[in-house]
């Protein structure tokens, strides 16, 4: 198992800017008290392994889709002045 990386260096910023590296060093950091805490609620080794992929895969979509939205949200505010032209299906 890796080494878990100490807390006070924990690059939040960096994950939510969706860099792998601080990714792995979240995971690294949070596998084994996730793990424990998981299995210690359902006793089984492949599912605790299970839920705490997924928490990762999951959390790191959210974070992608929150950025997406932050980019689609501003794009909006700069193309303000600019003509809309209407969809044909909304004719």
């Amino acid at each position: 198992m890796p080494a878990v990386v100490p807390s006070e260096k924990l690059p939040i910023s960096q994950a939510r800017a969706l860099d792998p590296r601080a990714w792995d060093q979240l995971f690294r950091r949070y596998q084994l008290p996730l793990y424990t805490f998981i299995f210690d609620l359902i006793r089984e080794e492949q599912p605790t392994l299970d839920i705490v992929q997924e928490t990762f895969i999951l959390k790191t979509a959210i974070e992608m889709a929150t950025k997406e939205h932050k980019d689609r949200k501003e794009k909006g505010f700069r193309g303000q002045g600019q003509r809309r032209v209407a969809h044909p299906a909304s004719e």
